[in-house]
């Protein structure tokens, strides 16, 4: 019955994060169903950012007019083998931009422009073998997304709602790539609702997601589907929507009880 639908129409009011526009539009959303927006990013505290590159290949990506972009790719905290997604994007990214443009810079973009890549391994001590870190790379084993999201110019990661959300909550456009729970479903209005490009599989062909990546970083219809619906997020207070049903079934609770 849970699988089924059941849990959707057994409460008073069911409250889902996300924004109207990464849905489907419908109709037959039982009663007491409402999305309530995004929750609003924590920005960590700057001690806690000790690694020494973090400045200067980070935070003056995006100053001083420095072109340089940001691709930030993890697989989550529960699946978190780095060959089905990590090591790949490290790999096509390595010593240049997507694509080879033959214009010898070494970038690979034509324009100019350097790309760092980002891992986030997802498990506090996890580690990759040197040889699959590229001069251009960055691993941590663990990094909480709103430190680094705000300087990343693409999301890569396997779908999960959490990572979905924190890139809407920062305006990123993605690349997703992953299957089981509700990856698959994830990924599908990513590219629905025109944030990025979903492979549709966990383990997607290293051509397929070189492509993806450089359709992101080219493409400007991404970026501004990914800024237009973090406004959205921002024009709604998810935390004061959740309060006011609280007080309200409240209310009506209290009420039948003479309180």
């Amino acid at each position: 019955m849970f699988m089924s639908g059941g849990n959707y129409v057994v409460h008073d009011a069911v409250l889902q994060v996300g924004l109207p526009a990464f849905e489907y539009p419908r109709a037959d959303f039982p009663p007491g169903f409402r999305i309530v927006g995004v929750l609003p990013p924590v920005t960590p505290a700057a001690k806690k950012l000790l690694w020494g590159w973090w400045g200067e290949d980070v935070v003056a990506a995006k100053k001083d007019g420095r072109t340089r972009k940001i691709v930030v790719v993890a697989q989550g905290t529960v699946e978190t083998e780095p060959t089905e997604l990590i090591i790949p994007t490290l790999q096509i990214l390595a010593g240049r931009g997507v694509g080879d443009d033959g214009d010898g810079d070494g970038d690979g973009d034509g324009d100019g422009n350097e790309i760092l890549t980002i891992a986030i391994l997802g498990s506090r001590g996890a580690r990759l073998a040197p040889e699959h870190v590229p001069a251009n790379a960055r691993v941590v084993d663990y990094l909480a997304y709103d430190a680094v999201l705000p300087y990343a110019d693409v999301w890569v990661h396997n779908g999960g709602y959490g990572a979905t959300m924190h890139g809407i909550a920062h305006g990123v456009p993605m690349v997703i790539a992953g299957e089981g729970q509700d990856k698959l479903e994830n990924g599908r209005r990513v590219a629905w609702s025109g944030l990025g490009v979903d492979l549709e599989c966990a383990r997607p062909a290293r051509d397929a997601l070189a492509g993806a990546i450089d359709e992101v970083l080219r493409n400007p219809t991404y970026k501004e589907a990914a800024r237009r619906m973090q406004e959205t997020a921002r024009s709604m207070d998810c935390f004061k929507e959740v309060e006011d049903e609280i007080l309200k079934l409240a209310g009506h609770a209290g009420h039948a009880n003479g309180i």
